[in-house]
């Protein structure tokens, strides 16, 4: 008898990972671990180009200075579960929003892709690749306007939500599309794991990384939340004690529903107002500078015929006479 995928790799060793009470959709409100693998941490990243700060919202790295590469059994030491979420949150810079790269890869040992996501900035697109069973590769390529705004040089999360039959892709914590997949091998970790590199010549590529992990349940796509990027949509939904609260009236930014408090940690914009009124007339501007001389003119036309002269007739000197 035929076992199920998900019963062929439950030996797969995922480790905790740490994640911040706003992170998901249902929270209690507080810090907690569930399985998965933060890159950002197991690559060091921190360490080794260094973070920065904007005042906004979570550190970032920003990343093309140096590769950043790991054996691949130093970060998935027993493989990648069957089915898990891909999670990153990142913008491109102006050098690289135009680039074909992987942000992140995993390469055996003879560099035989075993799976990535890949971001065509040419075409537009965001592309999931891995090792077939039947074929030697399996892919799915999400396109449209939606993945079109990606491009941009704004914040941005992508999550991906990789099951036995198909692939999710979310945008800024929106499901964008699904679609199916043919049957996928475990990966070979005799290799090496690479993030943000570009497609045709490993060059890293430049860009701002805030994040990058993966976890070991690929619900975990649908769940996360925006509170991490500017502007995002930040519904958190926190799980109070049984004991209800006492009744009063919801104040703004937030709403009572029972025993679940529904936390807006950021609203959506407001329908477009209506037009001002004119402002007032702006005084003269400085005079300009003298422009460049023109082109000589074309000839005129041919004038009228002028009046006979007037005045009295002049007589000239009697000449003398010649023998």
């Amino acid at each position: 008898m035929d076992m199920p995928l998900a019963w062929m790799f439950t030996y797969v060793l995922c480790p905790s990972v740490r994640v911040e009470g706003d992170r998901f959709k249902h929270t209690n409100g507080g810090t907690k671990e569930i399985t998965g693998f933060d890159l950002m941490d197991l690559f060091n990243v921190e360490d080794i180009l260094g973070k920065r700060e904007n005042g906004v919202q979570s550190s970032y790295v920003r990343m093309g200075s140096s590769p950043v590469v790991q054996r691949t059994e130093d970060v998935f030491p027993q493989g990648l579960p069957d089915e898990y979420a891909f999670v990153t949150t990142f913008r491109f810079r102006k050098s690289s929003r135009k680039e074909d790269w992987y942000t992140w890869q995993v390469i055996d040992q003879y560099g035989i892709p075993q799976v990535s996501i890949r971001l065509d900035g040419e075409n537009k697109a965001v592309e999931y690749n891995a090792v077939g069973t039947v074929r030697d590769a399996v892919r799915v390529v999400f396109r449209g306007a939606r993945v079109s705004d990606l491009f941009d040089r704004d914040w941005h999360k992508i999550a991906l939500s990789i099951q036995a039959q198909n692939v999710s892709l979310y945008i800024d914590c929106a499901l964008v599309q699904t679609l199916p997949i043919e049957e996928r091998e475990n990966i070979d970790i005799q290799g090496k794991t690479v993030i943000g590199k570009r497609l045709y010549d490993s060059v890293p590529i430049d860009f701002d990384l805030q994040r990058i992990v993966i976890y070991c349940d690929s619900r975990h796509a649908e769940l996360e939340t925006c509170c991490d990027i500017p502007s995002g949509p930040c519904q958190v939904t926190v799980l109070t004690q049984p004991s209800p609260p006492p009744l009063r009236p919801p104040t703004s930014g937030s709403e009572q529903i029972g025993f679940l408090k529904t936390i807006n940690c950021s609203c959506p914009a407001g329908e477009k107002g209506e037009k001002g009124w004119s402002g007032p007339v702006g005084l003269p501007g400085p005079k300009g500078d003298m422009g460049a001389t023109g082109p000589p003119g074309a000839p005129g036309p041919k004038g009228e015929k002028g009046d006979s002269g007037r005045g009295p007739p002049v007589w000239g000197e009697k000449g003398e006479k010649v023998h």
